[in-house]
């Protein structure tokens, strides 16, 4: 069953989570890690919004 819509309003806290598939391992390595926290500082700059996240290997939970 697919999703409901996000609706996304100014000036709101938002805590987004992604977890692995499967168990696996989503950020086994320090590159990956480091390549992530990189996609994460452009989002940032590009859209003028404040990230806050915490990385672990198997979840990312993000404050925006």
């Amino acid at each position: 069953m697919p999703r409901a819509n996000r609706y996304f309003l100014a000036g709101y806290v938002w805590h987004i989570t992604h977890r692995c598939h499967k168990r696996e391992f989503l950020l086994k390595f320090a590159v990956t890690r480091q390549r992530y926290l990189h996609w994460l500082y452009q989002a940032r700059k590009r859209f003028a919004v404040e990230i806050h996240c915490c990385l672990t290997i198997r979840s990312i939970k993000r404050m925006a």
